[in-house]
């Protein structure tokens, strides 16, 4: 279990109200009765291993395609229950979009991914895993957001995709190394 403190730890310097990337940034206000559609949100994704399984060679492509279809599905109903002024709307859609990305990334090479492992040409595999790492990070981000806001632990494996811990010694180190 990864508890929230924990995850605060990792962000001490930061004072966390959203996220943003070079396109487009999210934040919102914490709200108490928000707190149990997250821990919903967070125990459904719990149980999706293509979030955090460690992805082999031999897995099926098309199980983690089903998956990533069936957590946008999800979300997309999760969303529609909430009502029109909820600050969680912009971010479950961020994550909905982190999955149509992803499907959009991969679809060029379905046909190519549903074959046996071997037999998937090696540009197909690039592109399936890059867009597998981008989808996680996009939701080990939000999750982070969510365990830091609502005081909310997590599994472990769906911890497995939160940022890295910022570490100061690692980054000085890096930056010495670097010079």
């Amino acid at each position: 279990m990864v508890k929230y403190k924990e995850i605060i730890k990792r962000f001490k310097q930061y004072k966390i109200t959203g996220i943003s990337s070079a396109v487009f940034g999210i934040s919102w206000e914490t709200k108490k009765s928000d707190k149990n559609k997250i821990k919903k949100i967070l125990l459904y994704l719990e149980d999706r291993r293509v979030l955090y399984l460690q992805y082999e060679p031999h897995m099926k492509k098309a199980n983690c395609v089903q998956s990533v279809l069936n957590i946008r599905e999800y979300l997309s109903t999760e969303i529609a229950k909430l009502s029109d002024e909820s600050d969680l709307i912009p971010v479950l859609r961020y994550l909905r979009a982190s999955c149509r990305k992803f499907l959009l990334r991969i679809e060029p090479y379905q046909y190519e991914l549903n074959n046996l492992p071997k037999d998937v040409p090696i540009e197909a595999k690039f592109i399936f895993s890059t867009a597998l790492g981008e989808l996680r990070s996009s939701f080990g981000d939000i999750i982070a957001l969510f365990c830091v806001k609502y005081e909310l632990d997590i599994s472990d494996e769906l911890g497995s995709i939160l940022p890295i811990e910022d570490d100061d010694k690692l980054l000085n180190d890096t930056k010495t190394a670097l010079s």
